[in-house]
């Protein structure tokens, strides 16, 4: 999802990762940031590979 700031992208994305783990499903919430900064830093640490799977 993208869009402006406050339009409620993060409320929605957190309450679909919510209702697919009331129905059973394994769910996780990170924001884009945040992924690619470990990825980065698994490039880093020559363990990309791990990091991914």
């Amino acid at each position: 999802m993208f869009g402006r700031v406050g339009v409620g992208k993060t409320h929605v994305a957190q309450a679909l990762g919510h209702q697919a783990a009331r129905q059973g499903a394994n769910a996780r919430f990170a924001k884009a940031s945040r992924i690619l900064a470990e990825l980065a830093g698994g490039h880093a640490d020559r363990i990309w590979d791990k990091r991914m799977s």
